[in-house]
């Protein structure tokens, strides 16, 4: 899959992210990486986390913060996996160094758009299937974009 960008108007909004997500099986529970690592990391915090080979369940991605938000995203990833108890499954490389998340929810299940709702991480349901965010860039400060509207 090639994804292109091109012709941006520079009068709208910034883009928040740059990129594609899926949906798999809740089989493919074992992920590994290598990137940056192994907790979550942005573009504009990630120097502590340490560029290496990584693996870990998909749950155990996931961060509980307070109020549900984007969350549990790895930068600088050459390639990721997601594969069964078998061993089979995909492997997801970039021309260029790529970010992602894989969670047991929708993307919005933690935020719903500019209307914000009073939730909390006992509110984020755990469904059956692993949702896969690959992008080649994703800015952090999302309120930059949401002022603009």
């Amino acid at each position: 899959m090639i994804n292109t960008l091109s012709d941006i108007d520079k009068e709208l909004p910034h883009l928040p992210r740059f990129g594609d997500y899926f949906i798999i099986k809740n089989e493919y529970q074992n992920v590994e990486w290598f990137g940056r690592g192994p907790h979550e990391n942005y573009n504009d915090r990630n120097t502590a986390a340490l560029v290496g080979q990584y693996k870990a369940k998909v749950e155990d991605l996931y961060f509980p913060y307070i109020r549900p938000q984007e969350n549990g995203y790895k930068t600088d990833v050459r390639w990721i996996t997601f594969t069964n108890k078998n061993g089979g499954g995909i492997k997801i490389e970039g021309m260029q160094l790529l970010g992602f998340s894989a969670h047991h929810q929708y993307n919005d299940d933690f935020d719903t758009g500019t209307e914000k709702q009073q939730r909390h991480t006992i509110d984020i349901v755990k469904r059956d299937f692993v949702n896969i965010n690959i992008d080649y860039k994703q800015r952090r400060c999302y309120f930059v974009w949401w002022f603009h509207l």
